[in-house]
């Protein structure tokens, strides 16, 4: 009968489960990290585009008004 090592073949078996463990948690971190950079990407592009957005309508609020002006100069003359 060859004897058994029940400590040595628990071992092997935790020292696997435990990488296996450990590379799921950094692939979960890893994940999350992502995902996160990507909610603030969409954040930070949302923000930018309703900027622009403001401006450009701010822009052509001016430019109505000062072609209204323009009018308005040119009916007094």
């Amino acid at each position: 009968m060859r004897p058994q090592h029940p400590s040595a073949s628990s071992q092997a078996v935790k020292a696997r489960s435990a990488t296996m463990v450990s590379s799921k948690r950094l692939a979960d971190i890893g994940y999350r990290m992502f995902s996160g950079s990507m909610i603030l990407l969409t954040i930070y592009g949302g923000y930018l585009c309703s900027a622009r957005a403001y401006r450009y309508f701010q822009r052509q609020k001016a430019l109505k008004a000062a072609a209204e002006d323009q009018v308005n100069e040119m009916i007094k003359d």
